[in-house]
């Protein structure tokens, strides 16, 4: 038996030297020319996934481009050529496959060159503020922060949607506006923009150094006796003026429309009216208005005590502690009675405390040369007993003396960021203090530095790159910044923390 074996023509072979030039959207596609094929068909699909896409069945070149895809993506691709020609079997080829991926992706893009909002001071937490909005052509959704200008925290950014909003206390008066820089985040890459937050003034109440006062005075004050001054202040820093608004019908009293001072008015008579409850005003010029009680008691007349001087006047250095003896004021009572003594004027802030049995003046709370150089108390003593007492009061003088003080930085640590490929003398952030003395600052490097990788300018405080920077070896940097005063005295350190970034 003969068996004769007839030859079946092959498919053309897998197209050889299959090879990809990415771009950003792009895949430049190549292969070898599979003899006698007519056509070629292309597939491709993202690294990972299921199905492929067919992007030419029909091609007679041994190349073509791969459009709209995305970019710093990886892709597989495969290619078949098609037989009809040169004894081939009119059938695909097995295919040729690679993978390759696209090129990096471009920077997100900023709507606005820069961005500018305003917000109230009074705003609460959560208020909306405005928002940035970045656009990518890469993979991913664009992540939003706020990378320089917020040292004080005042703001925060949605890293999802680029909104501001306010997280912090605002005062117009200590920062009128904010220079927050920006940073949208997307594929590996990022770009910044810069958004100016005006904060706008709004006219606020005065309000008084304390919720209510309290004074006595004698029965037989004579016109124009002081009784006693009630203080406010003004957060706008604007002149105030005082008045009695209700509890003074008799008219008793009067109260000096700049100065807050309470005097007797008219004739008092203890056995008429023993107490006097005021309501004061103290009003600026917007017509904001805060009120506080003043409960005056009149006193029976009894023989009032006499001191032993017509005033007094003490020092005592700014930094003294709580309890530091500053004097005693004397008084004694012509009828040989007890005498105790009160601070009734000039102590709004409690800085002095006084025995009530001796007269003897401590320190109660911190004194600040800068703030207050001098108090004026006024001292009552008190003798007699029950209701038939008798007062009299004497100024007291107390000087403050300056003690040299330490610059205070204006936060208590500082971080920064930089490239890795910063160029020597680049700014990466600056620290800040102020010498409570009114002198000139100056900074240094004291720690963290042994390499002479950065640099401090003296008087401005920038920290600046001094040498080539190598995040592989030191990824940041813990350094001691020492704030001075060019005049001499202390100082103050901060740590500022820095972190190398890799280059973009």
């Amino acid at each position: 038996m003969t068996v004769t074996v007839t030859d079946v023509v092959d498919a053309p072979p897998a197209p050889a030297n299959l090879a990809a030039t990415p771009a950003t959207t792009s895949l430049a596609l190549s292969w070898a020319t599979v003899t006698g094929a007519t056509t070629y068909q292309v597939d491709y699909r993202a690294s990972g996934a299921e199905a492929w896409t067919t992007a030419a069945d029909d091609l007679t070149t041994a190349s073509t481009t791969l459009a709209d895809l995305t970019c710093a993506t990886a892709y597989e691709v495969r290619v078949r050529a098609f037989g009809s020609g040169a004894g081939y079997t009119d059938a695909w080829s097995a295919p040729a496959a690679l993978a390759a991926t696209t090129s990096s992706c471009p920077p997100p893009a900023f709507g606005a060159e820069s961005y500018a909002f305003r917000v109230a001071e009074n705003s609460p937490a959560d208020t909306a503020v405005g928002s940035v909005t970045a656009t990518t052509t890469g993979s991913g959704s664009v992540t939003y922060a706020i990378t320089a200008g917020n040292d004080a925290a005042a703001f925060a950014i949605d890293a999802a949607t680029g909104a501001l909003t306010v997280t912090g206390a605002l005062d117009h008066e200590t920062s009128a506006s904010y220079m927050l820089t920006v940073e949208a985040r997307a594929g590996g890459s990022q770009t910044t923009t810069t958004a100016t937050v005006t904060v706008t003034d709004v006219d606020e109440a005065p309000a008084f150094g304390a919720a209510d006062y309290a004074f006595s005075v004698a029965e037989d004050a004579v016109a124009g006796a002081a009784v006693g001054t009630v203080s406010a202040t003004d957060p706008e820093d604007g002149d105030l003026s005082y008045a009695i608004t209700a509890g003074n019908e008799a008219g008793a009293f009067a109260l000096d429309s700049r100065s807050g001072a309470l005097t007797v008015a008219d004739t008092l008579d203890y056995e008429t009216a023993d107490e006097y409850n005021l309501t004061v005003s103290a009003s600026d010029a917007a017509g904001q208005t805060a009120t506080a009680d003043v409960a005056i008691t009149v006193t029976d007349v009894a023989v009032p005590p006499v001191f032993a001087e017509a005033s007094y006047a003490w020092s005592v250095a700014e930094d003294a502690a709580v309890g530091t003896a500053l004097g005693t004021v004397g008084a004694t009572d012509p009828e040989g009675g007890a005498v105790s003594y009160k601070i009734t004027a000039g102590n709004d802030a409690g800085a002095f405390a006084i025995d009530a049995a001796t007269g003897a003046l401590t320190v109660a709370g911190a004194l600040d040369y800068e703030a207050t150089t001098s108090f004026s108390l006024t001292v009552e003593a008190t003798s007699g007993g029950g209701a038939a007492t008798a007062t009299a009061t004497v100024p007291v003088t107390i000087t403050v003396t300056d003690v040299d003080e330490a610059p205070v930085f204006g936060a208590a640590s500082y971080s920064f960021s930089v490239v890795e490929d910063a160029a020597l003398g680049t700014t990466i952030g600056t620290v800040a203090a102020t010498d409570p003395e009114g002198g000139t600052v100056v900074y240094d490097i004291t720690a963290g530095n042994a390499a002479l990788t950065w640099a401090v300018d003296s008087l401005k405080g920038a920290v600046v790159v001094g040498a080539r920077l190598n995040r592989a070896a030191t990824p940041s940097y813990s350094l001691t910044v020492r704030a001075g005063s060019l005049e001499g005295g202390p100082s103050a350190t901060v740590t500022v923390t820095i972190m190398v970034t890799q280059a973009g």
